[in-house]
């Protein structure tokens, strides 16, 4: 393992549980594809993977076999744990990447082989310099060296963000920094151009997503040291002047970010966390309704405590997305942009807050 000292993310040396954004997302998945009348949700006693010791993990079948299995990222390398099928994991393999220092992990297909694909934020050198790594699949749970894509100077790049966002028909990624929106336009089989920045000033890469939030076009949506900003998509590749969007707490050291139809009128909404730098942090979440027009309004307040790293998924098969925190509070939706006083899920004590 390499020891991981960048900004605002878990930092690890050996092994540990999964990080905060990946208990996040990982506990809304677990019952998005359920079926039939809404139930409680509830959760049998959980397992603990220890081997899978890193920054972030994702979720998809990378040997074939229609199960899905965990991907882990470490300072170096992707694990692979994987399904069984009846939600446990057996230990997979190891892969070692070339790049250093990886995060926020997406898996999907990249070039049309059937085989999953990674991409993550990383660098080339343990000190930089800092960009996009791409490893493609083997099909059997390995992956190829990764190939790197650097954002310029900048060193503390946001998640990756995978969408067409120029209309061809082939995924581009889209990656925050320092500088502002890094955009890599895909070139077909899992390779990308250079990226091509949209400056917008921020002292570190904010957590981003995308959403179509106007008429059609991949938008972004950002966060900032103040609140969040939506990039609105001309379907070129190119974004409009942020609309920036101050949720109140000042200077934040940290926010999360996170977006579905909240109130089922067919808009992208989107719910906010922010840490402020000065405490006390607040109890509740950010949230702001689409208007289908590019604009956002709100905000009205979520309540969940304590602000973590958030997530948005239909918990309980109502068809209605439900809010959940890192340490697994869950407030479910009532499907008009509102949600229920939280419910509490532990989970376990060795995840850190990033």
């Amino acid at each position: 393992m390499h020891p991981v000292t960048t900004r605002g993310r878990t930092q690890r040396t050996g092994g540990a549980p999964l990080t905060t954004r990946s208990a996040a997302l990982l506990l809304a998945a677990a019952c998005a594809s359920s079926a039939g009348p809404p139930v409680k949700p509830g959760f049998l006693a959980r397992r603990d993977y220890v081997s899978i010791s890193y920054i972030g993990v994702a979720a998809a079948d990378t040997n074939g076999d229609k199960i899905p299995d965990l991907i882990g990222l470490g300072g170096a390398d992707i694990e692979v744990l994987f399904g069984n099928g009846n939600g446990t994991f057996r230990q997979g393999p190891k892969t070692y990447t070339g790049l250093y220092n990886q995060f926020y992990p997406v898996a999907s297909d990249l070039n049309g082989d059937r085989k999953i694909d990674l991409i993550f934020s990383g660098a080339q050198q343990q000190s930089g310099p800092w960009g996009l790594g791409v490893s493609l699949g083997n099909g059997d749970g390995t992956f190829q060296t990764a190939t790197f894509y650097q954002i310029g100077t900048d060193v503390y790049p946001g998640n990756v963000v995978l969408g067409d966002f120029n209309s061809d028909g082939i995924p581009d990624v889209a990656l925050s920094g320092e500088s502002g929106i890094w955009l890599f336009t895909g070139k077909g089989g899992g390779a990308f151009n250079p990226g091509v920045l949209t400056p917008f000033s921020q002292t570190f890469g904010g957590e981003a997503v995308a959403a179509q939030f106007s008429s059609g076009n991949l938008d972004l949506a950002v966060t900032t040291s103040t609140g969040f900003a939506v990039f609105l998509g001309n379907g070129d590749g190119t974004f409009q002047p942020p609309q920036q969007y101050n949720i109140g707490l000042g200077t934040l050291d940290r926010a999360w970010i996170a977006t579905a139809d909240l109130n089922l009128d067919g808009y992208s909404d989107v719910a906010v966390a922010g840490y402020p730098l000065t405490p006390p942090a607040p109890g509740y979440v950010e949230v702001y309704l689409g208007t289908g027009t590019g604009a956002l309004t709100g905000p009205a307040h979520a309540q969940l405590s304590p602000v973590e790293q958030i997530a948005l998924g239909d918990l309980n098969g109502d068809g209605i997305p439900d809010l959940v925190g890192a340490s697994g509070f869950v407030a479910f939706g009532n499907g008009d942009g509102t949600f229920k006083a939280p419910r509490y899920y532990p989970v376990p004590s060795g995840t850190e807050r990033s």
